[in-house]
């Protein structure tokens, strides 16, 4: 599982951290050194892409892509669809929704709700 740390409203994943690194900041500090090119988004500059020579995401700096019910931010999630595969994106939105309802940021209730709704709407 890769490695989320948050800092007031931004986040920075690391999704090739597969074991929580001791001390924290050892994994932000190995993928900045190798990181070869950094991608901002054009239409927010705090959400950015570090990756290597080979082009391999090593690290995204955004702004916290889940509201406070759970929801995706779709401005995060246009940028991040850009350059990372789906199966990334939903890791990351659950590892968020997860952490907030553990702090007791999200309301698990109306995740539950929009859970049935996505569900019946399939249906």
């Amino acid at each position: 599982m890769a490695e989320v740390y948050a800092d007031e409203d931004y986040l920075i994943w690391l999704p090739l951290v597969e074991e929580p690194s001791i001390p924290y900041w050892k994994s932000i500090m190995a993928a900045a050194k190798y990181t070869d090119k950094v991608i901002v988004d054009t239409k927010c500059e705090e959400n950015c892409i570090f990756t290597d020579s080979e082009g391999k995401v090593l690290a995204v700096q955004m702004l916290d892509p889940v509201d406070n019910t759970g929801a995706p931010i779709e401005s995060v999630m246009e940028f991040l669809k850009k350059y990372i595969s789906q199966d990334h994106i939903d890791e990351l939105v659950e590892t968020v929704i997860d952490v907030k309802e553990q702090i007791g940021i999200v309301d698990d209730k109306q995740i539950k709700q929009f859970m049935e709704m996505m569900k019946d709407l399939g249906e």
